[in-house]
């Protein structure tokens, strides 16, 4: 008959199960083969008490969408619980993001025992909805809420599965792993804990939804110091523009809007705390289905000093600046980020094949700049180039870059 036990619960009358298994975010919105939804039923059959549990659920959805706080208020009064969710899995708090409903969403978060991280059924958390829908208000407030001081985790609270490394480098292995029941990304550095103490720093520092964050650390004073991450399923942004570029599957995907959003933002915070990343480039730019898009890789972050000449960073992102040893600051990383730009217009990697004296030469007196596709919007070329200036102070902040992609987002241009 496809009779949900919702529905029989409204059939019958029954108030305290359709509570129960409202509570247990039964949808109500399923109708039985005869075309009944539980409200339907129960309406038919006079339960009226079970009719108004069931149109106040579904009056609810409707008054997140339209923003009305008083009623929302007085239905939330009269609702046994608060934790259904629509036929796309949303809960509350996701409606209100989704449409952008401020009154709404503070009168949510500050509701006794509402989920800040529950998933919908496309695996979105809030935070991760509010971050695709390029809301940062929500975003920065949810992100801070959830947010957990940094721990020391006991090494034997980790299972590293060393058969499953996720990257390699001279700082040392990063190696998928088990904390707390939930998969994790564990970084063990080779040498002492000097890297490894400022990547921490640089971390608890740099507060952001856009920028990778710490869940602990553990045996710093060993000769494998680790760090313990988020684990980013979808890899890094060059590994995944790789297959984009050979027509391969990827396990996420994100346009180019969105992913030039989320870095601009990460940027902004990063230089907001005094900070500058100087190692900018797309293998440190990690995708994940669900926590969605992060810079990564803090261990060359430094606070700005008055002068800073060292060279950090890899070659095809590092700014002319500081390959000349020039002093530098904040429009460094913005030169990295307009290199990122070329490769998500173009998928391919930043001078492939070409040598490496005119490779330094060329991006030294401004005559070598990475190509976009002819068929790059004017908008997205002239943000390019102003990013790619060989005179830093040509070059736009990473505020002024969300200004103007912010711009493009309202007249509804960018967006593919």
């Amino acid at each position: 008959k496809g009779e949900t036990p919702l529905y029989i619960a409204a059939d019958k009358g029954h108030i305290a199960v359709i509570s129960q298994l409202l509570d247990a975010n039964a949808n109500s919105k399923i109708a039985a083969n005869n075309q009944l939804t539980p409200l339907m039923v129960a309406t038919k059959n006079n339960n009226t008490e079970a009719a108004r549990l069931l149109v106040l659920e579904t009056r609810v959805f409707d008054i997140v969408q339209t923003g009305d706080v008083i009623k929302l208020k007085s239905l939330l009064s009269k609702l046994l619980n608060s934790k259904f969710t629509d036929s796309d899995g949303n809960s509350l708090l996701h409606l209100a993001v989704k449409y952008n409903q401020s009154l709404v969403f503070y009168e949510l978060v500050n509701l006794k025992g509402i989920q800040l991280d529950c998933c919908n059924n496309y695996n979105e958390t809030p935070l991760t909805l509010s971050m695709k829908l390029c809301n940062d208000e929500f975003a920065k407030f949810i992100h801070n809420a959830l947010k957990k001081p940094s721990q020391y985790i006991g090494e034997e609270e980790l299972k590293i599965e060393y058969e499953h490394p996720l990257g390699e480098g001279s700082f040392g292995s990063v190696y998928e792993g088990r904390y707390n029941e939930e998969i994790v990304a564990i970084k063990i550095l080779k040498n002492s804990t000097l890297s490894i103490d400022c990547e921490i720093a640089n971390m608890q520092r740099c507060v952001s939804p856009y920028v990778l964050q710490l869940v602990g650390h553990s045996a710093l004073n060993t000769k494998a110091p680790k760090i313990v991450l988020p684990y980013m399923d979808g890899g890094d942004l060059r590994s995944y523009l790789d297959k984009k570029l050979k027509e391969e599957a990827t396990m996420t995907n994100f346009s180019t809007f969105e992913i030039a959003w989320a870095i601009a933002s990460g940027l902004a915070d990063i230089h907001r705390c005094s900070c500058i990343h100087r190692d900018l480039k797309s293998p440190n730019v990690l995708l994940s289905t669900k926590h969605y898009i992060k810079i990564a890789d803090l261990g060359l972050t430094r606070q700005v000093k008055t002068i800073m000449t060292d060279v950090r960073g890899s070659l095809a992102w590092t700014a002319p600046e500081m390959l000349s040893h020039q002093p530098y600051s904040y429009p460094a990383d913005i030169y990295s980020f307009g290199i990122i730009l070329t490769e998500l217009d173009t998928f391919a990697c930043p001078y492939l094949g070409v040598p490496l004296g005119d490779l330094i030469n060329g991006v030294l007196n401004g005559s070598l700049r990475p190509s976009l596709k002819s068929t790059c919007p004017s908008w997205y070329k002239r943000l390019v180039e102003s990013c790619l200036e060989k005179d830093p102070c040509q070059r736009p902040t990473a505020l002024d870059i969300i200004t103007i992609l912010q711009d493009q987002l309202d007249s509804s241009e960018a967006k593919d």
